[in-house]
């Protein structure tokens, strides 16, 4: 008669049917140790919680057991089957569901974790299995599914805590380059870096680099902050202050780095080079645009180095278009401030302002008599349109002194040369006068009344702003 086999409570789980004298290969009892062998004795953690159970188990047997049932192993589970078949059948359905029940709460446990957008965690895991198992379940369905989802929770945590290693280490990597691109110099770049690199170098060891990675990081750490510090230093026109860090760092650089570098220092020395060479012109000319460039070019033929020589050339030329604007610009404010002027004070207006030159002085002073004399002189209104839009300078005093302009007007008309001269666009004027032909046409206005409209529009003074009220007046007026 077969015998059943009897499953004890609180005895150790030996994998069955494994003779420990026998003779195996190795490879096998190491295999087997690998997979469900692991759950034998959980974790340090379960076996903690697992344990208190266990006695509670012992305590509540000896206090419930009777004189009959004292000859038994104390080990014996309630429900120790007997010898007949149906009984051991019974027995093995009770622990099947028992197993099934605890699978489910399991999963339960994990998907609850899961929508509540927490991690799994190998502790809670442990938690539950030392709560729900016995070490007779290791080898069950459920205990595989704690195993299973433990490495899983497991791996997901060492990947979590790779992660964040990883972030710290860039944070770091990014502060020290944040911090030492503000060094004031190569020295103090240098001792800066000495003193923080350790502990980056310290993190990224503890993140599993190896010493040929390291010490590329740390170069490339070198080489950027020292990249970085350099740019900065240009930017604040410090060119000799980068130029020493290149000096100490280039080295490290990549020759992308280093090209970059290079050059962005020799430009931020030939701007300065041309700076200081246009602010001596200025004193040794009469501060016009052109004498100015001329002179400097002379010098910088003579002393300047040859590396720098077209650089310094290209800067000359800014400085002498930069200058000329803001001449146009200082010319365009003087003949506003006569145009604006009331009667009577558009000389003071005039002899308040510089920026005409001695050339220039005498129509300007001209119109302001007339304005201040009240003489009036009737503008052409297709001349003024034609002249506003693509008149030049001597063409404006051309008109002005065919008196074909009013004193007023003519100021008008030279300032908006000036301004155009100067880089200032005039597009909505030009637009709202097509505007003013459109509409002229719709309602079948003669050339002369369309000339009229527009002179009255673009003679406003005060931008364009002042010139579409202009017209909506007059709209007004004509619509009425």
């Amino acid at each position: 008669m077969p015998v059943i086999p009897t499953y004890r409570r609180r005895e150790r789980y030996q994998a069955p049917g494994v003779q420990t004298a026998a003779s195996a290969p190795r490879r096998l009892e190491q295999a087997y140790e690998n997979t469900l062998q692991e759950f034998g004795s959980f974790s340090r953690q379960a076996l903690e919680y697992l344990q208190p159970k266990q006695e509670k188990e012992e305590k509540k047997g000896r206090s419930s057991a009777g004189s009959a049932e004292g000859k038994r192993s104390r080990s014996a589970p309630f429900w120790q089957p007997t010898e007949n078949s149906s009984g051991a059948q019974e027995a093995r359905s009770w622990q099947a569901d028992e197993d099934l029940q605890i699978r489910t709460e399991l999963a339960d446990s994990v998907r609850q974790s899961v929508s509540e957008g927490r991690s799994v965690q190998p502790a809670e895991l442990d938690q539950f299995a030392a709560q729900r198992f016995t070490p007779e379940q290791a080898d069950t369905p459920a205990a595989r599914d704690y195993l299973m989802l433990r490495r899983a929770a497991q791996e997901e945590q060492d990947l979590q805590a790779r992660g964040q290693n990883l972030r710290a280490a860039r944070q770091e990597e990014n502060l020290v380059k944040t911090v030492g691109a503000t060094a004031a110099s190569a020295p103090v770049l240098e001792a800066y870096l000495s003193a923080q690199l350790p502990s980056l170098a310290q993190r990224l060891r503890e993140n599993g680099a190896d010493q040929k990675t390291l010490e590329r990081q740390l170069s490339s750490v070198r080489a950027q902050t020292a990249s970085e510090n350099i740019r900065r230093s240009v930017a604040a026109g410090n060119y000799t202050a980068a130029q020493g860090v290149l000096d100490r760092y280039e080295k490290d650089m990549n020759p992308r780095q280093q090209a970059e570098c290079r050059e962005k220092i020799r430009l931020s020395a030939a701007a300065e080079y041309a700076g200081a060479l246009w602010a001596h012109a200025e004193l040794e000319t009469d501060g016009s645009p052109e004498h100015c460039e001329e002179w400097a070019l002379k010098q910088l033929k003579e002393d300047a180095p040859a590396d720098l020589k077209t650089a310094v050339q290209e800067n000359l030329s800014l400085q002498r278009a930069a200058a000329q604007r803001r001449q146009h610009q200082a010319q365009a404010q003087a003949y506003r401030a006569v145009a604006a002027a009331p009667a009577g004070s558009a000389r003071a207006a005039l002899h308040a302002r510089e920026g005409l030159s001695s050339a220039r002085l005498s129509l300007a002073h001209r119109a302001a008599q007339q304005t201040d004399s009240g003489v009036c002189v009737s503008t052409r209104p297709e001349t003024f349109n034609t002249l506003y839009f693509s008149g030049t300078e001597k063409e404006i005093d051309r008109a002005y002194e065919k008196n074909q302009l009013s004193a007023r007007d003519y100021c008008v008309l030279q300032a908006v040369w000036h301004e155009r001269a100067a880089g200032v666009k005039n597009d909505e004027s030009r637009f709202l006068a097509r505007g003013i032909e459109n509409w002229s046409q719709k309602n079948k206005l003669s050339a002369q009344e369309t000339a009229e409209i527009k002179y009255t529009v673009l003679s406003a003074e005060g931008g364009t702003e002042n010139q579409l009220a202009a017209w909506q007046r007059l709209k007004t007026l004509l619509d009425f």
